[in-house]
């Protein structure tokens, strides 16, 4: 529909009576579908929706599946009250593959004035791909899930108020590649298994302002794919993030702001009670990058092990609590307590933090000499503590047992070697 060349302005089309694709269909041959490209389409008139319907009845009608698909490219958009995915009114007669699909693409947007429903009461799976600096956004019904669905979103934003998560839904979104998934609100219902919400470099946006973000049941699971689930949060503003995320990935904060990681909470459906579970929020296996601002670690919001890097000017603050965790980088650690099974790497400041015993110094390239010198760790200031005790400093391929006492000299956290005599490490 409606090809231009690059130095026109975009044609307008207006479809007056709405878009159904594969809705009720008869024997086909090939998947019904529309392509939009480089243009605008607006849906007007009295039935403002855009079906796209996974339906393939039995007996008087044929049994093929009939697989709808949507495309919008080339910086084209369309404009629509309600977009509906995968609708049935007969769950029994829907035809098994069937898989509705939506592309918006190379700079496109779709949106409408409603709701997305990207899947609904379907037992197929319905595909959804919004990437290349597209856009797809949802008025006050905003986003619903109810249904298999595969989303991904690439490089691409997604902007709604809520996205609710009804009882029949299923599978995977998975945001990717700075995408930014723009929700404010999260509803999830009771379902069979928990449906993916998962991050590969992509970003999670709650607000743009102050905000304190728990789902609203529990049906969701938020993870942290290799490039890590991206924070940004703008200066002077404080986002508390009390939702479980697992994954073999870790967080990324970025922004000025404060992430401050709390309780893993979630809120009742009907949004009036608050329920404390029993695991910790920040559960993913990856390390946790600092790039900018501050991130704040509550009593109980880290797994033991959790490990953390910060950037020169970045702080991790462990909001006067005890955790054993891996610091490594050229931020700041401050206030509060690094316990047994904690790990230093080289670099860090330490900044009114009690180191206690058992504390493992990690040193991946050192020196070994006779010179009258310690291991210095990093620069140490306000009331700082350390305590004596037997150390096991671990090399890149050899492994020392030395005892020795850790005092502050000068600003520095020195670690005097006294046993075996003579045996001196430096980090360099």
């Amino acid at each position: 529909v409606g090809a231009h060349e690059a130095s026109e302005a975009a044609p307008v089309f207006k479809i007056p009576h709405g878009i159904r694709l594969g809705l009720k269909t008869t024997a086909v041959s090939a998947a019904p579908g529309l392509v939009i490209d480089r243009c605008r389409a607006v849906v007007g008139g009295f039935f403002k929706h855009m079906l796209l319907a996974a339906e393939a009845y039995t007996g008087e009608y044929a049994p093929e599946a009939v697989s709808p698909y949507l495309f919008v490219t080339n910086g084209a958009s369309v404009e629509v009250d309600t977009i509906t995915c995968g609708t049935v009114t007969d769950a029994s007669k829907v035809a098994q593959g069937v898989s509705p699909q939506v592309v918006v693409a190379d700079g496109s947007r779709l949106a409408a004035s409603w709701t997305f429903n990207f899947s609904v009461r379907t037992s197929c799976t319905a595909q959804w791909t919004v990437a290349g600096g597209s856009e797809i956004c949802a008025g006050d019904g905003g986003f619903s899930w109810n249904g298999g669905l595969d989303f991904t979103l690439d490089a691409s934003d997604a902007q709604s108020e809520r996205l609710t998560i009804g009882s029949a839904a299923a599978g995977t979104w998975l945001v990717r590649n700075g995408g930014r998934l723009n929700v404010r609100n999260i509803v999830a219902h009771e379902t069979a298994s928990p449906v993916t919400l998962a991050f590969d470099g992509g970003f999670f946006v709650p607000t743009d302002g102050d905000c304190e973000f728990r789902c609203q049941g529990t049906s969701v699971k938020f993870e942290a794919r290799e490039g890590g689930l991206r924070l940004a949060v703008p200066v002077n503003r404080t986002w508390t993030v009390r939702m479980p995320v697992s994954g073999a990935g870790g967080l990324v904060k970025e922004g000025g702001g404060t992430l401050v990681v709390g309780a893993a909470q979630s809120v009742s459906l009907d949004g009036k009670a608050t329920n404390d579970l029993d695991v910790a929020t920040l559960a993913c296996t990856g390390v946790t990058h600092i790039r900018e601002g501050v991130v704040r670690l509550a009593a109980g919001s880290v797994a033991d092990g959790a490990a953390f890097e910060g950037a020169a000017g970045a702080t991790l603050d462990l909001d006067g609590e005890a955790h054993a965790i891996s610091v490594t980088g050229a931020g700041t650690v401050a206030n509060g307590v690094l316990k047994r099974g904690s790990v230093l790497g080289q670099g860090t400041t330490f900044s009114n933090v009690e180191i206690r015993n058992g504390v493992r110094v990690d040193v991946r390239a050192y020196d070994v000499s006779s010179r009258p010198s310690g291991l210095v760790i990093g620069a140490v200031s306000g009331t700082t503590a350390v305590s004596d005790s037997p150390r096991r400093l671990s090399g890149d391929e050899t492994a020392a047992r030395f005892r020795g006492r850790l005092r502050v000299v000068d600003g520095k956290l020195v670690l005097d070697i006294v046993d075996p005599p003579g045996l001196v490490f430096s980090i360099r």
